[in-house]
């Protein structure tokens, strides 16, 4: 039925758009779903809501459709696309069949043609534009560009996976939106790829550090982590040298671990103070490079501002040590959730 309804609909010049309307009800949990079953419906967001029209198998995304209703369920903007985001702010990605990403409006005129790879949001509201492999910086308007070249990465943290389903919810269809929430960490300053390596463009667009890193990792307020050669420091957004490069990276240019592959040979912390491996031993600097706990650790956790746990000697000497002193006062290992404030 949901076909011969979308069918008539796409192909007839006569029907209006506000003449097709999808029936809706309230489920068991409150949440409101199509009364048709191959019809599925996700959350209101600018007044309207993103539909799906459920191919004769879901799974080969080609031959679903995807379009936007509003809370009386009437079509606002057709099913021509093969997945969407849901508004924000006005607009919208939407995927056509080549798997081409673009940007409408709420009335469905397209902002950004059907030629991207990827569209993604920064913290500040700027968006990067993907296309054949390289990134350009646009306005929160997505109108104005801000860039003067092209780029082929910016600095993004560490990717992580979490599953919450089981393996027998796998085998039912999910519909997973297009994500068109903040997913780039970039406030005032980012670590941007251009001919191979690493320069820093600001808010603006402008390049404020041409490109001479061999890689420059994400932005912690006015601070980054730099590498050079097989060795790792702290640079500012002027990409002056806070901490000096003389940390051995992680891996060597072959990939190989240098050691376990848990710690990362610089990091900055929330804490705006900076966790470094020498020798296989952990130590705390300032970025001023001062040394406010002695790389000779085995583990530390920053628990606040001047407090950290520390384990060294395979535990025998393990507790909380506080700012400018090494008296180390006995305390079990915290538990999960300050562990990411150190390593």
């Amino acid at each position: 039925m949901r076909f011969c309804i979308f069918l008539a609909a796409l192909l007839s010049t006569q029907l209006l758009i506000a003449q097709i309307k999808i029936p809706l009800r309230v489920n068991r949990d409150r949440v409101i779903v199509s009364a048709d079953t191959g019809i599925l419906i996700k959350n209101f967001t600018d007044g309207l809501a993103p539909f799906m029209v459920k191919g004769k198998d879901p799974f080969y995304d080609r031959l679903n459709r995807v379009g936007f209703i509003d809370s009386a369920g009437n079509v606002r903007i057709m099913p021509i696309y093969i997945n969407c985001s849901p508004f924000a702010g006005g607009k919208a990605l939407v995927m056509d069949t080549n798997r081409k990403v673009g940007m409408i409006d709420t009335t469905g005129r397209l902002i950004k043609p059907m030629q991207y790879d990827a569209i993604t949001k920064c913290d500040n509201g700027s968006l990067f534009f993907a296309k054949d492999g390289k990134f350009q910086l646009y306005d929160s308007t997505a109108t104005q560009k801000l860039t003067t070249h092209d780029y082929t990465g910016y600095a993004a943290p560490p990717i992580t996976f979490t599953i919450g389903e089981d393996i027998h919810s796998l085998r039912r269809f999910q519909w997973y939106t297009l994500d068109f929430g903040t997913s780039v960490r970039f406030e005032n300053f980012i670590g941007v790829q251009r001919d191979g390596r690493w320069g820093v463009i600001n808010r603006s667009g402008k390049e404020v550090v041409p490109p001479k890193f061999k890689l420059i990792n994400v932005f912690i307020g006015n601070a980054a982590v730099a590498h050079q050669g097989n060795f790792a420091g702290v640079i500012d957004t002027a990409g002056h040298w806070l901490i000096r490069p003389v940390y051995r990276n992680v891996v060597d240019d072959k990939g190989n671990y240098l050691f376990p592959p848990v710690y990362r040979n610089v990091k900055i912390t929330p804490f705006q103070t900076v966790l470094v491996i020498k020798n296989k031993k952990i130590g705390v600097l300032s970025l001023k490079n001062k040394v406010l706990v002695p790389i000779k650790y085995d583990e530390i956790i920053q628990l606040s501002d001047s407090t950290f746990w520390v384990s060294r000697d395979k535990g025998r000497i393990e507790g909380v040590m506080r700012l400018n002193s090494e008296t180390v006062t006995p305390m079990a290992r915290p538990r999960t959730g300050l562990v990411n404030e150190g390593f």
